[in-house]
Parts: C-alpha cells; sequence; structure tokens
C-alpha cells in the first residue's frame, strides 16, 4: 500500500503551510476541509496516518478520530489544534482514539518526527504518562509548541511585536503570492465578525469567549499579527481560572485587536 497521509482542517492557510513542510516527504498528502469530506476520502484511498484539528464545523476533531477509530482502526491518528483544547483531548488520549495531540503553532522538526513515528506504527509514550502541554518534549504524545503561555502573575512574559511582515512573507511562499490578499481579505472579514461576537459576549454570553478567543488567537499568529495572538492567548489561558478578568479586559483587546487589523490591511494595500 502506498505511504498516505491524510490532513483534515477547514483554514487553508494551515493547509498550505503544512503542505509546504511536508511537501519533500516520502508519502503522498491528501487534504480536506471538514470530517465528512475526510471520510469520504479515505473510503476511496485509506491512510496509514490521518492529523486533524481540533475546531470544525459539522463534526469536530475528536468526532471524526472516533470514527477513523471504529473503520480503520491501524490508522495513526494526530490531533492537531490550541494547548487550550488538550483538556478536550485528554480522555480521547487515554481511550486510544487520540495518539498524538500537536499544539499550535506547531514545530517543524517535532511535527516531522512525530509523522515520521505515526508512519512506523510506534508510540513513544503512553497515554497515562503523558505530561501536561506546557512541558515541551521530543517526540511524546504530547507536544507544545504554544508562543504564549497563559498568564501568570508572578512573571509577565514579554509579548512579541504588534506585527510580523516576516510571518506575511512565508505564508506568501506558503500559498503564492496572487493566493494571499484573498486569505487575508477572508481573515480580516472573519476577525472583524469574531470580534464583534466578543464585543456581544462580554455582556450577554461568556461562555463563547473562550471559544472566540483560540479561534482569533490561532489564526492571527498565522497573519502576522503576533502580539493579538499572544494576548488573545493570555486571556484563553485565564477563562476556566479567572474569567472577571477576562471579562474585564475584554473591550481594550477588542480595541487593540482592530487596530492591528488596521495596520494589516494598510501592509496589505501598500506592499501587495
Amino acid at each position: 500500500m502506498e505511504k498516505r497521509m491524510l490532513l483534515v482542517d477547514d483554514d487553508p492557510a494551515v493547509v498550505a503551510s503544512l503542505r509546504r513542510v511536508l511537501r519533500q516527504q516520502d508519502f503522498q498528502l491528501l487534504t480536506a476541509s471538514g470530517g465528512q469530506e475526510a471520510l469520504e476520502l479515505l473510503t476511496e484511498s485509506p491512510a496509514q496516518v490521518v492529523m486533524s484539528d481540533f475546531r470544525m464545523p459539522q463534526m469536530n476533531g475528536i468526532e471524526f478520530l472516533t470514527e477513523v477509530k471504529q473503520r480503520w482502526p491501524d490508522a495513526a491518528r494526530l490531533m492537531l489544534s490550541g494547548q487550550s483544547d488538550y483538556d478536550s483531548t485528554e480522555e480521547a488520549l487515554a481511550a486510544g482514539v487520540v495518539d498524538y495531540y500537536l499544539a499550535k503553532p506547531w514545530d517543524n522538526d517535532e511535527l516531522l518526527a512525530i509523522i515520521a513515528e505515526a508512519f512506523e506504527g510506534r508510540v513513544s509514550q503512553s497515554p497515562a504518562e503523558t505530561p501536561p502541554p506546557q512541558t515541551p518534549a521530543s517526540r511524546v504524545a504530547v507536544i507544545s509548541v504554544d508562543a504564549a503561555s497563559p498568564a501568570d502573575n508572578s512573571a509577565e512574559q514579554p509579548l512579541p511585536a504588534e506585527f510580523s511582515a516576516d510571518v506575511l512573507s512565508r505564508l506568501a511562499q506558503d500559498v503564492g503570492a496572487d493566493t494571499l490578499p484573498s486569505l487575508i481579505d477572508i481573515f480580516l472579514k472573519d476577525a472583524n465578525t469574531c470580534l464583534q461576537s466578543l464585543e456581544v459576549s462580554a455582556s450577554a454570553d461568556p461562555g463563547n469567549v473562550k471559544h472566540q478567543l483560540h479561534t482569533f488567537g490561532s489564526s492571527s499568529a498565522l497573519y502576522g499579527l503576533m502580539k493579538v495572538s499572544a494576548l488573545a492567548r493570555k486571556l484563553e489561558g485565564l477563562c476556566d481560572t479567572d474569567m472577571p478578568k477576562v471579562m474585564a479586559n475584554l473591550p481594550a483587546f477588542v480595541r487593540f485587536s482592530r487596530n492591528c487589523l488596521k495596520q494589516l490591511e494598510n501592509h496589505v494595500s501598500e506592499k501587495l
């Protein structure tokens, strides 16, 4: 059987970045934007390794990988998502639904090592021995490479610059310079919708805040808004322990994020 890996993610920028990382590997890479499409692909072209995002519409990553385990039990199953989703996947790890959890943004060398090990059919560490995602590790079931840890009152981490043109340049290499402006346009529209939702959540739906911060934090890093991403991660990390502090800081975060989105928009109009 030909070596084959299936990547499932609804974010085209993530898919493009992973394609670039994996393009010189000795296996065929298939991609799907959702769980149902991925199941149909697997029916036609079974894969030895399946990597899925956690947060997807209609069918989330755990639901999808549970179906994969039932129908293709020999396939290695990898979960790719933000560090905050680790609690949601811990039981899936223990139950054997998920073999590896990889946090966004990923480290390329660790990603390649874990995929190589998955193809070899070896798991370096049992789920019961898995360290929490705050502990960096090499070739283990959980890899922690998040750019920002949850806020710590005793020692604040320095924040990155507001905007990184280098990140945007690398994304242009991944997706093509002609494609990048349309992707940025989609991101800007989605980001403004997310910020509007955060404004509403601040007064009406606190339970939606963590989800929106996760989504916005992950996508912002892909488009070079590094400080926005770091701040979103910090607030997301506080959602389970100090929601009043999150809600108090949310209006300022929304204002700051809108200013950064404007910087990105100006950069696109001037440089692209």
